[in-house]
């Protein structure tokens, strides 16, 4: 039989976390006698010191710190079997989260979420568009239940959907364009790769700016001394129309501007495009009700 309960652990989690017995109660709605008692228990029942105060604060020990990582496992799996057993006596939840990078196709995303809707059972749906980190980030936190993602996070698995061609562009009278189309013009064979990486460096490079909370991630060329940073990529675009910069922008997202001639890829000698892979990654698979089975089979489905 065990000797320890998972409210122990949490009691000792929430010391460490709010780092004092006083606002571990306050955070778990409980007394602070009760928390102590429960930490103090802990201890006695597993024969070792786990906290040492130190004046008015707890510091873990290092067979503690040992333990509270593993400790941190064990209340995530029983949290995830609980909200579990909740969607299964629901049936159908009443809500689900949905991450999307914002390189991600719109049309894709319309289309799933089309045939989602017509069998969703009114399940209201949180669409959550995301940068760089931003995309691991709910994946790591496990703030959504299904992830459209460029990069799996460590210790998380994903089903690979496609990929997304990134272009260098920019406006047609912007002089790194024309710079390539004097050069085009002057050697009749080179009709590409006109451009050296080095002189991207001396102008204007528009960036999406990163979702995540944390040190944002460097992906990406960036290089460019003047740098504006934006949010979404329509305000990258609407920049670039006017004449401000370059930037990387999905195809996807300005097959109308190139047709029309509006923006103009800008030849690099190296790399003009690229691949960006996207994958679709279920943070808590154990925990999943139906209707975000259900939409993560729908997108699956729709690129197979």
């Amino acid at each position: 039989m065990a000797k320890t309960h998972l409210s122990q652990w949490s009691a000792l989690q929430a010391v460490v976390d709010e780092g004092s017995f006083q606002k571990a109660a306050s955070k778990l709605h409980r007394s602070q006698s009760s928390v102590s008692y429960a930490v103090q228990t802990l201890q006695e029942n597993l024969g070792v010191n786990l906290l040492e105060v130190q004046g008015r604060k707890a510091q873990l020990t290092e067979v503690g710190e040992a333990l509270l990582r593993r400790s941190r496992s064990l209340t995530s799996m029983a949290q995830d079997i609980e909200q579990y057993a909740i969607n299964l006596k629901q049936g159908w939840e009443a809500e689900v989260h949905l991450s999307f990078e914002a390189i991600y196709p719109f049309s894709d995303l319309m289309q799933v979420m089309a045939k989602f809707e017509s069998k969703s059972r009114g399940t209201r749906v949180q669409l959550h568009e995301t940068v760089l980190s931003g995309s691991s980030e709910v994946i790591t936190q496990k703030k959504v239940d299904v992830a459209i993602t460029p990069s799996i996070p460590q210790g998380f698995l994903g089903h690979k959907l496609g990929s997304m061609q990134l272009i260098l562009v920019a406006h047609p009278l912007h002089p790194l364009v024309e710079a390539g189309n004097k050069i085009e013009s002057q050697i009749e064979s080179q009709t590409e790769n006109n451009i050296e990486e080095s002189e991207l460096v001396q102008h204007l490079q528009i960036v999406i700016r990163d979702s995540g909370t944390g040190e944002p991630t460097k992906g990406g060329w960036l290089k460019a001394e003047k740098r504006w940073t934006v949010g979404h990529f329509a305000t990258a675009v609407a920049l670039l129309k006017g004449g401000a910069g370059f930037a990387w922008i999905p195809k996807s997202l300005i097959e109308k501007e190139l047709g029309l001639g509006e923006l103009k890829p800008i030849n690099l000698v190296h790399r003009a495009s690229f691949e960006l892979p996207f994958y679709l990654v279920v943070p808590n698979p154990t925990s999943l009700g139906p209707a975000a089975q259900l939409l993560a089979q729908i997108i699956k489905k729709h690129h197979q």
